[in-house]
């Protein structure tokens, strides 16, 4: 599943737009080889009561000019649009608090009808998260009330830590993944839904550049600019887990500057400039990582067949984790 955000949904109300999109993060990938695209994610949970309405009247225009462009580009047969929603759109009745008697929230739901009756049109599936106790209630193969016995089809989100996603609603927004940002698992857990305490299988042949750092330099001797070099570094760069309660929370002001400094380091993949910083900086091959808190390095990336658009190496490693994942089921 590949995602437009939601700051791009009015953009999508323009079909020709829309194509070019489809065109440069569908097509463009689709070949032998390539990336196994199945659902083009059309926003996420836009009608949720906290965004006030802000995506009411763009969603459905983009959802149907997304698949009108796969249709038109060829794939549409296999690759549908929709719409993950939060399950704020449904709504049981206080008097009757169940399921059955559940409704779509009153002033969404003659639009929530046109996107399920388009759904349906188009043969995509409605997607909804749904977050407490779902693995368990898969486990089971009991299907669901109205349609017992029967398989549902999940999206697992998140399997990796997605560390350019907007924090605007906070922080953790970046570290929803059961796997680190290279395929390695966070906690243990049992993704049959039995309960077992076992480990995850991380990815293998996961491939990285040299074990170099970017440091602080404690030799540089005017610091007056640190401040704002680390300012720069963690606008470019994921330095969410320097956060209040993250794992890097708690080191002194010179391990945070380094953490900064490497984050950006290894975003512009280890590029000797990238490790100036007004000469605040320095390389070194000794792990500066300490405690719960890693320092990353970047993963290599790979191509597609010579001739063939580029396929980043997380493209790569998400097939890597599943695999390994399937192993235990």
């Amino acid at each position: 599943m590949v995602a437009i955000p939601n700051n791009m949904l009015d953009m999508m109300t323009d079909y020709d737009t829309a194509r070019e999109w489809v065109h440069k993060n569908v097509s463009a990938y689709n070949f032998g080889g390539g990336v196994n695209i199945r659902y083009v994610a059309v926003g996420n949970e836009p009608f949720l009561s906290s965004l006030n309405g802000t995506f009411l009247n763009v969603t459905l225009p983009a959802l149907q000019n997304i698949q009108k462009a796969l249709d038109e580009a060829g794939v549409g047969d296999t690759i549908k649009a929709t719409v993950p929603l939060n399950a704020d759109v449904y709504q049981s009745p206080k008097d009757t608090p169940v399921p059955s008697a559940g409704r779509f929230r009153p002033e969404i739901s003659g639009l929530m009808t046109e996107i399920v009756q388009f759904l349906n049109q188009s043969g995509a599936p409605f997607t909804v998260n749904i977050y407490p106790g779902l693995f368990r209630k898969l486990a089971g193969n009991a299907g669901t009330p109205l349609r017992p016995n029967q398989y549902i089809e999940i999206y697992l989100f998140s399997l990796i830590d997605e560390d350019v996603k907007s924090i605007d609603p906070g922080n953790f927004e970046r570290h929803w993944g059961m796997m680190r940002y290279d395929g390695q698992p966070k906690y243990a857990m049992d993704p049959t839904g039995q309960g077992r305490n076992t480990a995850l299988v991380g990815a293998r042949g996961v491939e990285y550049l040299p074990r170099v750092w970017c440091v602080l330099n404690a030799n540089a001797g005017n610091m007056s600019r640190l401040a704002d070099n680390v300012g720069y570094a963690c606008t470019y760069a994921d330095c969410t887990s320097l956060g209040y309660g993250s794992t890097c929370n708690g080191m002194d002001a010179a391990g945070n500057a380094s953490y900064a400094f490497n984050a950006y380091f290894q975003v512009q993949d280890q590029d000797e400039e990238a490790c100036g910083f007004d000469g605040l900086a320095v390389r070194t091959r000794q792990d500066p990582s300490t405690g719960t808190c890693n320092f990353t390095i970047q993963l290599k990336t790979t191509s597609a067949a010579a001739g063939r658009p580029t396929v980043l190496f997380t493209t790569a490693l998400l097939a890597l984790v599943l695999a390994a994942m399937v192993t235990m089921l």
